[in-house]
């Protein structure tokens, strides 16, 4: 029976020693926990056992305070939140499984904070005899949770709003194509002068609205993900002249000078999408015509050979325009964007040129480069890897000139023009002054083929010029002018020829070729001619 007791004593004081050493290593482990944990009688009052220190920082009240029952748990829910929580404990408890609410707690500074309360019941003989569980701040997560619910519903209506925009593009552009085609019909019959004005208002307008629409609707179509790329042969030279064909007017009324620089051995067939490119040079220079107020705007294109049929092919429009500010670099290839609300102010615009093009040569597998100085001017440019092929024969059909001469002010244009004439086997020599002009025409018989910029010259000494080169029909001026300037050329000298400005090889090329062979154009010429019963002939045309 000793023994027995000793044994049982001995039992009993290695169990207690064992229990208080497990409920040290709890209440250890429970105060590290980064959340409140809680441990209580299953009873009316819930009487605390335990409590981590974690519950304090939670709730704002002291242990204390639930521990005398000045506060119990389930006051600090929500009572939006409380009467499910405590519906889904009861729940749980009953069917004598763990249990997961997520609700708002009212802390005791009045903050609200969202946790998750993860408990169970610890049943003993069947019978439920303590609650446990752990709360968790999960306010933060909760705040991402909304944040990112809220862009998908942005994301969402933001789709759905460019989806409608790219649907709508066209029944947008026809009443307004409308508008424009009839206003334009209209100016052409008779009206009042007053009528007239009033009726170029509302082409003008038309136009205008036309240009943010469009600029719009392209903005959308990319958002949505419905713009798509052709793939075709054409000529860089085309997709060239027509752009700089659109702004050279708004850049002559401006008296800027527009510099067309392509490298001369340049594979101008190119695969491409036409429409797409031309709008992105047509953006550039649109803008670069935009905001320089004075000096001049240069297209440089250049080309370097990447495989056999393939060129990386690099576009640049150089200003002299305001400049952009460093810090505004990224902020202008935002949509609906300008660099500061003045430029929006002074010059106009939606902001979205830049955002459309940079968003355009994403989809060729490029990207837009800004290098800028404020005053001094911006360039833009871009490269995109296409299939080529060389151009056809740049000679001159029948050449009979020996040498050109050049007079320009501008040291780039005469560069420009030296180096077309030197693809064209032409020699050529650039003079800058004015003095004395006719008479080293007159001595100088050398030169068969003169240019001369009108805008250089003044009008006594361009008709001079004319005067000297009209006498001799072996030699041909050309005389290059803005589209803004009030010279007419005269029909009655064959050898007197006007090209407007900036000066384009093939256009070049196509002058010089008409010099050199104008029996090409007689024989057209001819035909017009006759005259008589027996070559007269009847047409019909069908037009639905």
């Amino acid at each position: 029976t000793l023994a027995n007791n000793i044994a049982t004593s001995i039992i009993r004081i290695k169990n207690k020693k064992a229990l208080q050493e497990s409920e040290e290593k709890f209440k250890l482990l429970a105060n590290n926990i980064p959340g409140g944990v809680y441990l209580v009688k299953f009873d009316k009052k819930r009487t605390k056992v335990f409590l981590n220190n974690e519950f304090e920082k939670l709730t704002g009240y002291s242990k204390e305070d639930f521990f005398s029952e000045r506060v119990r748990l389930h006051q600090l829910y929500h009572p939006d939140d409380k009467a499910k929580a405590l519906q889904e404990i009861d729940k749980a408890i009953k069917e004598k499984k763990s249990f997961l609410v997520t609700s708002r707690l009212i802390k005791k500074d009045g903050t609200e904070i969202w946790i998750e309360e993860h408990g169970e019941a610890i049943i003993v003989n069947d019978v439920v005899e303590y609650l446990e569980g752990v709360l968790i701040d999960i306010t933060e997560r909760k705040k991402a949770e909304e944040a990112i619910l809220a862009r998908e519903l942005a994301e969402t209506s933001n789709k759905a709003k460019s989806e409608f925009l790219a649907n709508m593009s066209h029944e947008i552009r026809t009443p307004l194509n409308g508008i424009i085609g009839f206003s334009k019909l209209l100016l052409n019959t008779r009206i009042t002068e007053v009528q007239k004005q009033y009726l170029q208002t509302v082409n003008q307008s038309a136009e205008s609205l036309l240009d943010v629409v469009n600029d719009i609707l392209d903005l959308s179509k990319i958002e949505a993900g419905k713009l798509s790329l052709e793939n075709s042969k054409t000529s860089l030279h085309t997709i060239i002249n027509q752009s700089v064909d659109m702004v050279k007017f708004t850049a002559h009324q401006k008296n800027i000078e527009l510099i067309v620089n392509v490298q001369e051995h340049i594979e101008c067939n190119i695969w491409t999408d036409e429409v797409r490119l031309r709008q992105i040079l047509q953006n550039l220079l649109s803008n670069a015509v935009k905001f320089t107020l004075k000096g001049q705007i240069e297209l440089n294109i250049t080309a370097s050979k990447v495989r056999e049929s393939k060129s990386k092919i690099r576009f640049e429009v150089k200003d002299t325009g305001i400049g952009i500010k460093p810090e505004n670099k990224g902020k202008i290839l935002e949509a609906f964007s300008q660099e500061d609300s003045s430029t929006t102010r002074n010059f106009g615009g939606t902001g979205l040129g830049l955002s459309i093009t940079n968003s355009l040569l994403k989809l060729m597998y490029s990207q837009l480069e800004i290098n800028s100085e404020v005053k001094k001017g911006s360039s833009f440019s871009f490269e995109i890897e296409l299939k080529t092929e060389p151009c056809g024969n740049k000679n001159i059909l029948n050449n009979k000139l020996k040498r050109a001469l050049v007079v320009e002010d501008n040291p780039l244009v005469c560069e420009v023009i030296e180096r077309m004439f030197r693809s064209l086997n032409l020699p050529c020599k650039t003079i800058s002054t004015k003095t004395d002009l006719p008479s080293i025409i007159t001595n100088e018989e050398e030169y068969d083929l003169i240019l001369i910029d009108y805008e250089f010259l003044n009008k006594k000494v361009t008709h001079e010029i004319i005067d000297v080169v009209s006498q001799n029909q072996h030699r041909h001026l050309i005389i290059m002018q803005n589209s803004t300037s009030d010279f007419i050329s005269n029909k009655s000298f064959k050898n007197i020829h006007n090209v407007i400005k900036p000066l384009k090889i093939n256009v070049l090329q196509n002058y010089l070729n008409k010099i050199n062979n104008p029996f090409l154009d007689n024989e057209i010429v001819d035909l017009t001619l006759v005259n008589n019963d027996k070559n007269k002939i009847k047409i019909l045309i069908v037009e639905d």
